[in-house]
């Protein structure tokens, strides 16, 4: 009798063993179809945006550019700071980074020893240690990083925006004042200002619409306007879509020729992200289905052994 009961337990104890792999790799499965059927929902919500930035492109202006060319402005405009923001600013990030880390640092230890990988490997209490140290070094890091991308990124945003804001009159914003006082040519001065005309909320286009004017005429008559003054044609087919609802200019036109097969690639992606977002949102639901069946077998096993 004991021959033929004591293999039942090993044979139980094995089955476990799969039915726990198993239900792990369909855990693992459903994360990532769920990560990826997320990504493609939002690819393609915002497959437009995501499709211009790529190409650089929009069909109106965003954003400030100011060339090269023209460094003495640019200068000018970074010598303007908010040290009381920064000092906020640096306060936050003091205070965020080191509880981030050090709370983050134990919820990536506590989850990583549920993996068998990580269990044999953090066995022994300085292991454990060693592995909280270096959780909390990369998520640090990974903070730190992300603090110098926000506050540049920001601050350049933010200085922009003060330099080319006006309330009734182009000539209230700094950046005609700035342009006033540089020796700047004339074609460098109309391609700033009609950017800090359009850049207003709402766009002033009355006032653009004089300073595109004479950029247009301007790079008519001089077929080396953009390689002369590092003008973005991409920033000029905007500013023309704004005003003239076309490209006037060959510039402008360059950049409009593309548009077919931007739209092409936009079309082609909003289908791929459509059908990215249906198939691993129904392997989700697929795999989600099989961990549910395989944690019930195993619960039903488990109970059969603590009877035994």
């Amino acid at each position: 009798m004991m021959d033929n009961f004591t293999p039942v337990p090993q044979i139980d104890q094995f089955q476990l063993g799969q039915l726990r792999k198993r239900r792990n790799r369909m855990r693992i499965y459903m994360v990532f179809s769920v990560l990826i059927a997320i990504v493609s929902l939002l690819a393609l919500i915002f497959n437009q945006q995501l499709i211009y930035r790529l190409f650089e492109i929009s069909p109106t202006l965003q954003q400030l550019h100011i060339p090269a060319a023209a460094e003495m402005i640019r200068q000018k405009v970074g010598e303007q700071t908010d040290y009381f923001g920064h000092l906020l600013g640096w306060l936050f990030w003091l205070a965020f980074k080191p509880l981030a880390a050090f709370i983050g640092a134990f919820v990536v230890v506590i989850y990583a020893k549920r993996w068998r990988f990580f269990q044999i490997r953090m066995l022994g209490f300085g292991k454990k240690v060693l592995a909280w140290l270096i959780s909390f070094i990369l998520i640090w890091s990974g903070l730190a990083w992300l603090q110098a991308e926000i506050r540049d990124s920001d601050d350049i945003q933010q200085q922009y925006a003060e330099v080319v804001e006006y309330k009734q009159n182009i000539s209230q914003s700094r950046m005609y004042f700035y342009v006033q006082r540089s020796q700047l040519a004339e074609p460098m001065n109309d391609y700033l200002l009609a950017q800090t005309a359009l850049l207003q909320k709402p766009a002033d286009t009355t006032t653009a619409k004089y300073y595109v004017d004479k950029l247009i005429e301007y790079e008519n008559n001089h077929p080396t306007f953009q390689v002369q003054y590092d003008i973005d044609k991409h920033q000029l087919w905007a500013m023309q879509q704004q005003i003239y609802g076309k490209a006037v200019t060959p510039l402008a036109q360059s950049v409009q020729d593309a548009i077919p097969m931007i739209d092409k690639v936009m079309a082609y992606s909003r289908w791929l992200f459509m059908i990215a977002t249906i198939i691993f949102g129904f392997f989700t639901v697929i795999f989600y289905g099989l961990t549910r069946q395989f944690s019930k077998r195993l619960e039903r096993i488990n109970t059969q052994l603590r009877k035994e």
